[in-house]
């Protein structure tokens, strides 16, 4: 059985989708509660976004992406605080320097 909490959290992250920051086009979003480092409960979000035209999106772009989210988070009464983690539509772009030359 699903919880209230965890209907929203899916709403609010289906919400995130298509939705431009900048530069920064959001192609898919999942949020959920864990703990943190410290052991205190948080929201994380996991978002799927587009490709970064060099080897990151640009700063500006990712401080209003989640300038934005943390803002509409908190007015749904959602529980900071929140993380974010960031993913390429296409997974190759995130390849390490190390794996690029040919290290495991």
């Amino acid at each position: 059985m699903r919880t209230f909490l965890t209907d929203q959290l899916d709403d609010f992250a289906s919400g995130l989708i298509d939705r431009d920051f900048g530069t920064i086009h959001v192609s898919g979003a999942t949020a959920y509660l864990d703990e943190d480092s410290a052991g205190e409960v948080g929201t994380f979000f996991v978002l799927v976004l587009s490709d970064p035209e060099g080897d990151t999106w640009p700063l500006d772009d990712v401080f209003e992406l989640r300038r934005s989210i943390r803002t509409e988070a908190l007015a749904q009464n959602l529980s900071g605080p929140f993380y974010f983690e960031f993913r390429p539509t296409t997974p190759e772009e995130l390849a390490s320097d190390e794996t690029e030359q040919g290290q495991p």
